[in-house]
Formats: structure tokens, sequence, C-alpha cells
């Protein structure tokens, strides 16, 4: 069957996908709701099953509604019919693991920039956002069990991976590509990605985070690089914070690169790199053959 919205323009089908997106959020929290209840009141493994559910109807399935009204072939749309060599694979699992200090640094960064006198209460209100955004994500990272880690890295791991670079990269970048050159859909994606997010103190990294994830697509036209990238970066904070919670000895890994160890960001940023122009030539060598 044609889909229905093959050869509507740009803008009918940027509505449609906001339309699509609106309505299986709502429809994640109504299922949600149904399912486990109140939030507030859940246990903690029953709550993290929620946010699984939600998420799904948040963010996995309005870019595969989407591309099935828009495309004969949404899965190719999306970029999940074109295969990933082992080499490109190794070069991005690489390249998240020795960004994690630079990353750590450009966080810290963040945080500093001042505010202008006049502009301290929303710098109030934006910390108070911070505050309780780390509070949420503290509590769905504790793991007293084995189980409880795997669990983690389904819900925090697995799932953003897959369903964030569907919508935000599979859908959205790809459909800002029909009308922009090519790197501006990538930084407007990135853009997106970041404020959605709802933290200003870690716009800057997550925004940088999400144009590599863009530029990977770009490059390979797989978007199971940008998900094997996304799905590294969140694994090394759920491993690491496993470990600490069983290992209190162990280093906060969240300031490595920064104050005393600033020099561990320089050699982060040489290594990414130098990491990322491997990547771009092993697929410039690709496109050659």
């Amino acid at each position: 069957m044609k889909p229905i919205m093959k050869n509507s323009g740009f803008s009918a089908r940027l509505f449609l996908f906001f339309l699509v997106f609106v309505f299986c959020f709502l429809s994640g929290l109504l299922v949600g709701l149904e399912l486990f209840g109140e939030s507030m009141t859940l246990p903690l493994n029953t709550y993290k099953w929620q946010q699984l559910v939600q998420s799904a109807f948040a963010f996995l399935l309005p870019p595969l509604l989407f591309a099935s009204l828009c495309h004969e072939q949404p899965l190719r749309y999306l970029g999940l019919y074109e295969p990933i060599g082992w080499r490109q694979a190794l070069l991005v699992v690489a390249a998240m693991l020795v960004a994690v200090p630079c990353i750590n640094l450009l966080a810290w960064l963040n945080e500093q920039v001042p505010f202008p006198s006049f502009m301290s209460g929303l710098e109030t209100r934006l910390r108070l956002l911070e505050d309780q955004a780390q509070t949420q994500t503290d509590f769905l990272l504790r793991a007293p069990t084995f189980g409880g880690l795997w669990l983690n890295l389904l819900v925090l791991t697995l799932m953003p991976a897959l369903g964030e670079e569907l919508f935000f990269r599979g859908a959205l970048q790809r459909l800002f590509g029909e009308v922009m050159p090519k790197a501006w859909p990538v930084w407007l994606a990135a853009f997106v990605f970041s404020a959605v997010h709802m933290q200003f103190f870690g716009f800057v990294p997550r925004m940088l985070l999400g144009a590599f994830f863009g530029y990977l697509l770009l490059w390979s036209g797989s978007l199971w690089l940008p998900v094997l990238a996304h799905l590294v970066n969140n694994a090394i904070v759920v491993v690491f914070r496993y470990l600490q919670m069983h290992y209190p000895t162990i280093p906060d890994m969240d300031a490595l690169g920064t104050a005393d160890t600033w020099w561990a960001s320089v050699l982060s940023a040489v290594a990414f790199a130098a990491l990322v122009v491997c990547l771009r030539r092993s697929f410039a060598k690709k496109a050659s053959i």
C-alpha cells in the first residue's frame, strides 16, 4: 500500500512527525499509568519498567510510524538496512571510551557558564531543574544486585540508544536533510536532541555528542553506528555507577579530566580526533571501492 504522506511537502511531514510524537507520548503515559500505577508509589524496579514502556512510546514508535506513513521502505529510510563493518564498529567503541575525560571537562566548563545579575532568577530555576534531573538519574542508576545492572543496561542504555537515535537521527535528521545542506541537519538535530533533555548545564557536551552521532549517520548511511556510539556512552555510566555502588574505593569517573587531571582531557581530545579521522577515512575508502 502506498504511504499516504509520500508526496507531501516538508512542512506537512514535519507537522505529521510532531503529531505522531504527541500521540505516542500521551499514549505511553496512559499505558504506563494503566500497567504500573502512579510513579511516585512504585518500587524501584517497577518504576524502571514503567520508564522503559514510556520511552518506547515516546521515542521508538514515533519514527517507525512516521516513516511508515511517508516512505515505501521505512526501515531503509531510517538507516536500519545499511550494514556496518567491524572495523568501523571498533573505532566507534574506542572513540567513545577515550572521549570520557574530554566530555567531563566540557560538562564542567558548561556548569561554569556565568549568568548576568538580571538573569539570576533564570539561573536559579535552571539549576533547580538540573538538580531534579540529576536526582532522578541517580535514583534510576541504583542497582543493588547484578540483575539490577542488567535491567539498567536495558532501560538506561539499550532503549535510549535505539529509541533516541531512531527519533533524532533516523527520522528528524533525515527529515531536515530533505531541505537543508548536509551539515545543517546534523547540528539542528543535535541541538534539538540536547534541548529535549532540559539540562542547560550539560547542554554543550550533549549537543556535541549528538553531532558526532549525526555525522556517523551522514558518513556511513547506517543508523547502527550512532546507536552503537550512544549505547557505549550510556553503558559506561551505568556500569561505572554499579561498580562504585559495590566498590566505594573506585575513584569518581565524572571527575576524570577536570581539576588536577586536566591533562587527561588533552590526551582524550587528541585520541578522539585521531580516531574520528580514521573513521572518516574508512568511510571514504569504502565509498571509492
